[in-house]
């Protein structure tokens, strides 16, 4: 993936919370933990220590504070990128975009909800 210089996000991102995927097709599990880059209402950014292919379903279990209950629901790998630079021999680090899949009205709230709080903070 070659970053064109051209922005294409069509919501505010910020770093916040963590988050357990699972790749495993039908029910949930076992589950990778890890740190997101950033998180918008649209979907998430996060490392992972392996590849996965793109449009590959995951389910997700996003922890935006210690307060609120996880945020469950499916995503989809948009796009991944091999950051060499970070380790330039395998094994890889992978920055990979997940987009939201069927995140409930109330879900999408409380992300956009978290993401202004934190923005509201940083201005």
């Amino acid at each position: 993936m070659v970053y064109s210089g051209v922005e294409k996000r069509k919501s505010p991102r910020v770093r916040m919370g963590r988050v357990e995927i699972s790749t495993t097709e039908g029910a949930p599990g076992p589950f990778m933990t890890c740190e997101p880059e950033n998180v918008s209402v649209g979907g998430l950014c996060v490392r992972l220590d392996r590849e996965l292919k793109l449009f590959t379903g995951v389910h997700l279990r996003l922890f935006i504070d210690n307060e609120t209950p996880p945020i469950e629901c499916k995503g989809k790998i948009n796009w991944t990128m091999a950051l060499a630079s970070e380790h330039p021999f395998p094994p890889y680090v992978y920055e990979t975009g997940i987009e939201f899949v069927h995140l409930n009205e109330r879900h999408r709230k409380l992300i956009m909800k978290k993401v202004d709080s934190i923005l509201n903070r940083i201005e």
